[in-house]
């Protein structure tokens, strides 16, 4: 029938960034929608943070909520690049309701030129 089995199709379907970057000052807690996805399954992985100048924590939120278990990264302008603890599945295609991907910037000192790449892994499309 010209169909692969399903033991067949690998689990892992792409590997993609979601980029933000907020080129302005930040001076309060500002929450920031990366992406909204659709009609897929998403494991987001790894976080880049970094800032032109000053300082703030950024926590990964999804439909606006913070992400339950996910330690706040103090953000600087030397770039943390890290693999997060436990991966966060964002589940976009099971009940047919779109999601949203974003971040919580707070204790924020004069922030300016944010700059946020999220690792994830396109698990089912």
């Amino acid at each position: 029938t010209g169909r692969l089995a399903a033991s067949q199709i690998p689990s892992v379907m792409a590997l993609d960034s979601m980029y933000f970057i907020n080129a302005g000052t930040i001076s309060t807690t500002t929450a920031f929608v990366i992406k909204r996805i659709f009609g897929e399954i998403v494991r987001i992985d790894k976080i880049s943070a970094r800032t032109a100048s000053g300082t703030c924590d950024v926590t990964i939120q999804v439909n606006g909520i913070d992400v339950a278990g996910f330690s706040a990264v103090a953000t600087s302008s030397s770039p943390v690049e890290q693999n997060l603890a436990n991966s966060i599945t964002v589940d976009a295609q099971t009940g047919g309701a779109s999601k949203t991907i974003g971040i919580n910037v707070t204790s924020v000192s004069s922030a300016v030129g944010l700059e946020i790449v999220l690792a994830v892994t396109k698990v089912a499309v």
